[in-house]
Parts: C-alpha cells; structure tokens; sequence
C-alpha cells in the first residue's frame, strides 16, 4: 500500500499518543522555545539538514547553560527533537555531548541518611 502524498508523517494523533500527555506537551514547549530561539518555522526545522539542527540545538543548550535555566529544559529540548524529527536521534553529537558535560558540572544536592 503506497503513502499518500497529502499524508503527513509528522502530525498524528496516534503518533502523538505514544507518548503520556503530560510528557507530549513538555516536549512541545521546549522544542516551541527553540524554534524561536533558532527562528525556524515547524516547516523549516523538518527540512533542514541534521547537521544544522545539531549545530542550532547546540548553541541553545549553551544559551540556556549560560543562562542558568534548567537542564530538564536542555534535555526535554533534546528529547522533542528527536521526537519529531527520529532520523536524528544519533545525528545530535555536539547536542549530546553539552547535555553530557551540562550534567558532569551540575551541583548534586546531598540529601542527610535516612535513619
């Protein structure tokens, strides 16, 4: 059975259900903040290269390091778009390797003993 050229790939209610909601719409928010960061349309950020998508999430992820916000922002950023855009789950080198070094450098919080 051949795909229909009007089909979508991106935009499916049962895509989207594989994730819980409440997961779906962080994920939203935080790839939303980077397309405005980036200045990229939904359309441009599916067409352009992994490449340039890696090297834009990059310089977010420092943007936001710098900024002192949240690395769950950083990773849930990570993790839409992927989301979104699959075939680059293991073409985000330079994106994973700031979220890598965000976490090395990230102050744990000790907790006292349970007694």
């Amino acid at each position: 059975m051949a795909s229909s050229p009007h089909f979508n790939i991106q935009c499916s209610s049962l895509r989207d259900s594989a994730l819980a909601p409440a997961t779906l719409r962080t994920y939203t928010i935080n790839l939303q903040s980077f397309l405005q960061f980036a200045h990229l349309s939904m359309s441009s950020f599916l067409s352009i290269s992994p490449r340039t998508v890696d090297h834009r999430l990059a310089e977010y992820i420092e943007s936001l390091h710098s900024l002192g916000r949240p690395f769950d922002y950083a990773s849930h950023t990570v993790n839409g778009v992927v989301f979104r855009r699959p075939e680059l789950r293991l073409k985000l080198g330079e994106s994973r390797l700031r979220l890598r070094g965000w976490q090395r450098t990230r102050r744990t919080q000790s907790h006292p003993p349970l007694t």
